[in-house]
């Protein structure tokens, strides 16, 4: 009976991921895998024909978990849905620095960008939902609020900001309040214009 593979597939990805998560995307290279794994660079390319290959196993590991920790917070029922994911995207960036680089701080592949379209979807339902618009005018509302949302968590992952999670929650609301006035006063203006 043939002994069992050493190494299978997700194994390699676990490994790539954990030297991502502690070290940084630039520390993934076949050499450091081969040495966490405590094996030559062969397994890894009989598993996987690139490195390109094993970094994008490590984005869907780490994006996988981001969401898991985005639905957690979302659905904990302690703060209104799209301000706990806000919450848990700027926690994300204090708590995973590398994970939020590999996934927020880099070009994307056509790939991911889907990926992200298709996750985005049920946000974007919520704010058309809560706001009472339709679908294009919930997701610009979106991307408004998701510029100053990533701005706070890029500006604490780069050590520009250390805001603790009240003053960062107030922050939030605050601009949330202020472009759903925004977004009213627009509506009733267009309103005003038929």
């Amino acid at each position: 009976m043939p002994r069992p593979p050493r190494f299978t597939q997700e194994k390699v990805a676990v490994a790539a991921f954990d030297i991502v998560r502690d070290d940084g995307e630039e520390s993934l290279t076949a050499r450091s895998l081969a040495e966490k794994l405590g094996c030559s660079v062969k397994p890894i390319f009989g598993l996987f024909d690139t490195m390109d290959e094993v970094r994008q196993a490590v984005w869907e590991r780490a994006n996988a978990w981001y969401l898991e920790r985005l639905d957690a917070a979302m659905s904990a029922g302690d703060r209104p849905p799209y301000l706990a994911s806000g919450l848990a995207y700027i926690e994300f960036a204090r708590t995973e620095p590398n994970l939020f680089t590999l996934l927020f701080m880099h070009r994307r592949t056509p790939e991911q960008m889907e990926q992200s379209g298709i996750q985005l979807r049920p946000v974007i339902e919520l704010i058309a939902r809560r706001l009472g618009v339709g679908y294009d005018e919930a997701y610009a509302f979106h991307m408004r609020m998701w510029v100053y949302v990533h701005g706070i968590a890029s500006m604490i992952v780069t050590g520009y900001l250390d805001w603790d999670e009240t003053f960062t929650e107030r922050s939030l609301s605050d601009m949330f309040h202020a472009l759903s006035e925004y977004t009213e006063t627009k509506q009733g203006s267009e309103m005003d214009a038929i």
